[in-house]
């Protein structure tokens, strides 16, 4: 999905905030490509349906229409959930989002909620899986990276488990969460990716999403006392009217990126209730 909008351009005349330098308008996404996005609409679809909403014809025929773009260009490079700058890759976030897009489809349509070529959509989605599982893997380290065939680490696989597309308690699942833990983490806190990894010169901090990514993924697990540490220490992170920024410095406490964000903010709220739901189960087992 191309984004429309202005190209970016600096104005260099301007010092910023507390000179953090360039200042730029506009944004570079009316030339980008983010296949991640099917995925995130038809798992809010999915969930609306779920809980009882009726999908009218034309939201039906419109997630059929991504389900066949999605089976068309699945297999393209995009730029990715962070719209890193530079050549388009085959990220893996991406191709698992595009995983879900069919999922969802097709459990929308085993539910009676819609029709759908469910016999296309599940050939497409066991390739992309084959896909993810065979080029998305690094056997050396233990876990999932960012971009296919390479060894880059990304946060945004995390949600892996939480998206259904494997179980929580999967080996792989685990031994990625441990070893992004060790590398990306930052003082109990998530980087989304290593630094330099976008070849953006000014600084990155921990990303406030990612370690809300860790608290479901944790209390999925049933590992509630690190859920909920970590869910404390990014609660930590708020200004002093409860605002959370895109980014923040461990070492400064700083908030850091765009503020408010209300990426961080969703993240809290699911991170809240994946808490809330896996201590009602634990409760429901005594």
């Amino acid at each position: 999905m191309a984004i429309r909008g202005f190209r970016n351009r600096s104005l260099d005349h301007l010092q910023g905030y507390r000179r953090s330098r360039p200042v730029r308008i506009g944004n570079n996404a009316i030339d980008q490509v983010q296949l991640d996005v099917y995925g995130s609409v038809v798992f809010g679809a999915h969930y609306y349906a779920d809980q009882g909403g009726a999908l009218d014809h034309v939201a039906r025929r419109a997630l059929r229409q991504f389900g066949q773009v999605v089976c068309e260009n699945w297999r393209q490079p995009d730029s990715g959930l962070w719209e890193v700058p530079g050549d388009q890759r085959h990220y893996v976030h991406s191709k698992l989002m595009c995983w879900v897009a069919l999922n969802c489809l097709i459990k929308m349509h085993e539910a009676g909620q819609m029709k759908a070529p469910v016999d296309q959509y599940r050939r497409e989605r066991a390739a992309i899986a084959n896909e993810i599982e065979t080029r998305g893997f690094n056997q050396e380290s233990q876990s999932y990276v960012g971009i296919l065939d390479q060894n880059e680490l990304d946060a945004s696989v995390l949600q892996m488990a939480q998206v259904g597309y494997k179980d929580a308690r999967d080996a792989r699942i685990v031994s990625t969460y441990e070893h992004i833990r060790r590398e990306l983490g930052r003082d109990g806190l998530l980087l989304r990716y290593a630094p330099g990894f976008d070849k953006i010169p000014s600084r990155e901090g921990t990303f406030g999403i990612c370690s809300f990514w860790a608290v479901e993924l944790l209390a999925l697990q049933g590992k509630m006392e690190e859920a909920n540490s970590l869910f404390e220490r990014m609660l930590a992170t708020c200004n002093d009217v409860g605002l959370m920024s895109e980014e923040y410095d461990p070492a400064t406490g700083e908030a850091l990126g765009n503020f408010p964000q209300t990426y961080t903010h969703a993240g809290l709220i699911t991170a809240a209730l994946a808490l809330r739901q896996a201590e009602r189960k634990a409760r429901s087992r005594r």
